[in-house]
């Protein structure tokens, strides 16, 4: 089984490979077909890759089972990141939380999901340093979702309430939320989005 997930504009492409129904590895596809498995971290088990800039960064997901008490064991997902050098890391989160990065733009900047312990989700912007910034959800909302960081900082994913209605939506380089709207003839409580500029 192989799975392409992310490409860059050199035509690397990055995704995951394995037997069928057991551990895959992170590769990367070179554009003359060569494949290279990407290195787990330390007590990972197997990993996807989702996205790569040009510079050869690649992002993605790693998981464990990780020792919770005695035999018990629970799944650790972890948000990872290649660098070209072939070295991977996870990116810092809070303690007991998992977490998954989906995009990394050309200045090293990853967007992302962290769920806590509590099982409160959040998306999170990593900068390439490794700070994270969590980006809240719209007012009166509970879970927030990213998807993908463009060049200038922005990001774009969910907000999803209570209820379960999801909301599309863009955080800005400063942290501040816009809702996207829906699309004309549907009931919405949402005003139609300006022009957006990012």
């Amino acid at each position: 089984m192989s799975i392409a997930q992310g490409i860059n504009d050199d035509g690397v492409v990055v995704g995951q490979s394995g037997p069928r129904g057991l551990v895959g590895l992170a590769v990367r596809w070179d554009p003359d077909g060569s494949i290279t498995a990407l290195d787990l971290p330390a007590g990972a088990e197997n990993a996807s890759a989702f996205a790569v800039n040009r510079a050869g960064d690649v992002v993605g997901l790693a998981t464990a089972s990780e020792q919770v008490s005695g035999d018990l064991k629970a799944e650790g997902e972890w948000a990872v990141r290649w660098n070209p050098d072939g070295s991977v890391e996870r990116l810092p989160v809070p303690g007991g939380a998992v977490a998954v990065s989906w995009d990394i733009n050309e200045f090293g900047e990853v967007a992302g999901d962290v769920r806590h312990r509590d099982g409160a989700e959040r998306a999170v912007r990593w900068s390439p340093e490794g700070t994270r910034t969590e980006l809240r959800p719209l007012p009166g909302d509970v879970a927030s979702h990213a998807q993908s960081i463009n060049n200038r900082g922005y990001v774009a994913g969910d907000s999803a309430g209570s209820a379960g209605r999801i909301r599309a939506v863009l955080w800005h380089p400063d942290g501040s939320i816009t809702a996207l709207g829906r699309r004309p003839n549907h009931n919405t409580d949402i005003p139609s989005s300006p022009p957006l500029r990012c």
